[in-house]
């Protein structure tokens, strides 16, 4: 094969007419197929999809938009065709980064600030959680927060210092903050 010339791009192509998925074989094996809607399948787990190396640094494997700044909000990795919407989304609008399962976006990374949201769309804060949070030193307990509407409740003790700068609202920088349930 030493390809073609002056080929007319709308008559000369590799692909079908008829509506129907273009496969490619190795050894008399589909290796990868392009469906009739358009989507790239590699129908076997034991095959990889592999890039050169590059001698650029941060260089994009792949790019989710050909331009701007207002997409609408994408999956990157979908569980699978019958569950679109688990996995990870990429919201443009924001820079955000989510975690989704059935039940909506469980975790985000806000990409500006840095900030981390557990059960919260928007984190406002370094970690900004919904619920109950434990933190630990190692295997011990440091303390276990949970926020009620307008207040918080220590489930472990702290020492009564931290307990009279949390009650006066005295969080340290870099303090979590809890929402109510």
């Amino acid at each position: 094969m030493d390809g073609n010339t002056a080929i007319n791009p709308a008559n000369d192509f590799i692909g079908t007419t008829d509506h129907q998925s273009l496969n490619f074989k190795t050894n008399n094996t589909n290796r990868l197929t392009i469906n009739n809607i358009g989507d790239i399948v590699i129908p076997s787990d034991q095959q990889t999809l592999q890039f050169a190396a590059t001698t650029t640094s941060n260089r994009p494997i792949m790019q989710m938009f050909t331009s701007g700044t207002l997409n609408r909000d994408r999956m990157i990795v979908a569980h699978l065709p019958g569950f679109p919407n688990w996995g990870i989304e990429y919201c443009d609008t924001n820079d955000v980064i989510y975690m989704r399962s059935f039940f909506g976006r469980k975790f985000g990374f806000e990409l500006i600030l840095g900030h981390m949201g557990i059960g919260v769309e928007n984190p406002a804060f370094p970690l900004d959680a919904v619920g109950r949070i434990r933190l630990l030193s190692g295997t011990i307990t440091v303390f276990v927060l949970s926020a009620t509407i307008n207040s918080y409740k220590v489930l472990t003790k702290l020492t009564p210092k931290i307990k009279e700068r949390l009650n006066k609202g005295d969080l340290p920088s870099g303090a979590i903050v809890i929402k109510a349930d």
